[in-house]
């Protein structure tokens, strides 16, 4: 019997050039800490259980938004309509400052104090139960102490581009 050996991992580039043709919800993930508010826009995020509520977020280590959420240990998800792409693009610009990102927008504030976007179709309040370093980014596992629910199409992105659902 033979055996074939399988790599350890794939080359970076391919694994980025599989995950791009997966499309996922667009989410604007917003932190506040010590009356500073930062966010950024989000894709890798995802239900961990319903019983009791998780999410789990992985967030890019050099985005100035994850030193916000590591140190305030709570953050908002915000899911995106398709109304919402400038505002993706907005909080996806690494070198804009936070007031800048957060101009012109209506916000709410959830339990934890976090601002959530008033008209995001879902809004997730969380409190961070467990972190973990993981290559660039920081994963958290948060559980959900608020939800605010809007009514409206999700904003999709896929292949480096923004997208909608076919009604």
């Amino acid at each position: 019997m033979t055996t074939t050996r399988s790599p350890e991992s794939v080359e970076a580039e391919r694994y980025r050039d599989a995950m791009r043709r997966v499309p996922a919800a667009v989410t604007i993930v917003t932190s506040l800490f010590d009356r500073e508010a930062n966010g950024l826009t989000a894709t890798a995020v995802c239900s961990v259980s319903a019983d009791p509520p998780q999410v789990l977020v992985c967030v890019n280590r050099e985005a100035t938004a994850q030193s916000l959420i590591a140190r305030s240990r709570r953050f908002v998800v915000n899911f995106l309509s398709e109304e919402h792409e400038e505002r993706a693009r907005r909080f996806s610009q690494a070198k804009l400052a936070a007031q800048e990102r957060f101009a012109g927008i209506s916000w709410v504030v959830m339990a934890t104090g976090s601002p959530a976007m008033a008209d995001a179709i879902v809004a997730l309040d969380c409190r961070v139960n467990s972190d973990l370093i993981c290559g660039t980014h920081a994963i958290y596992v948060a559980n959900v102490v608020d939800v605010h629910v809007g009514n409206a199409a999700p904003l999709l992105y896929r292949a480096g581009e923004y997208c909608r659902l076919m009604r």
